[in-house]
């Protein structure tokens, strides 16, 4: 098998980070991977390989759409569940400095460097944000989420929350973002409505209990102005979230 055979040499790859050096290689094993998966399907080493590799790895080619793309051209084949289970298996692995406490650490240490100084990018050009220079900052926003979108798009969810003045802001820079890094935004967006981190535990109600929280007026807000201006981007997620909050 394939993926077996390819298995122990690219994790042996992706803990020293020399991926980062060849990206042609990368595409190339993309392209090669894309062979093993039929449309809708995928065996268990395939998406082993996915999740220990090709997922991680993206991080470690900064401002790269060209990376971006060949992965999603394997990524689209599969169903959304199997692609939110890959970017909740990255999530759940800790974002940034949080990585490195989780027992036992999964992400290897270049992966987790190139998240930090993500992070660190990403919470620079939001402070300089604003209708002054949208279009300036909105293209290195996108440039920035090339190689990290789960990390970019948690943390401008967390400043959605609070601040919904950004709302209409943001959406209008996401138009230079990849199909890749939308689609994570949608992930990322479902995550925050079920109460992010805190597993749901989150109030969703003022203390009047019947007008939403800020936060959850907030994101509805931009889930709304998000899929309006990217119809094309997954919503069967967010719709089933509705649906069982309905039931």
């Amino acid at each position: 098998d394939l993926s077996t055979i390819l298995g122990t040499p690219l994790l042996t790859i992706i803990a020293s980070g020399a991926i980062r050096l060849d990206p042609t290689l990368y595409c190339m094993l993309c392209r090669l991977i894309k062979t093993l998966v039929p449309e809708g399907e995928i065996d268990e080493t395939t998406y082993s390989l996915l999740r220990t590799f090709l997922v991680p790895c993206m991080s470690l080619f900064p401002s790269n759409p060209s990376i971006s793309m060949e992965l999603w051209s394997v990524l689209v084949k599969l169903p959304y569940q199997i692609r939110y289970g890959l970017y909740g298996s990255s999530r759940l692995a800790g974002l940034e400095k949080g990585a490195m406490r989780t027992t036992p650490r999964t992400k290897t240490l270049p992966v987790i460097e190139s998240e930090v100084q993500t992070g660190i990018e990403i919470r620079y050009s939001l402070k300089r944000l604003s209708k002054d220079n949208i279009k300036e900052t909105g293209r290195q926003l996108s440039k920035i989420s090339h190689s990290n979108p789960l990390v970019v798009f948690t943390t401008i969810l967390n400043q959605i929350e609070s601040y919904d003045n950004l709302i209409q802001l943001m959406v209008d820079t996401f138009v230079h973002v990849t199909e890749l890094g939308l689609d994570v935004l949608g992930y990322c967006l479902l995550v925050a409505l079920g109460g992010g981190d805190s597993k749901g535990g989150r109030s969703k109600l003022k203390e009047d209990g019947v007008n939403a929280a800020q936060w959850l007026s907030s994101l509805e807000s931009f889930a709304g102005a998000f899929y309006k201006k990217f119809p094309s981007v997954e919503m069967h997620g967010l719709l089933a979230y509705l649906v069982r909050r309905l039931e």
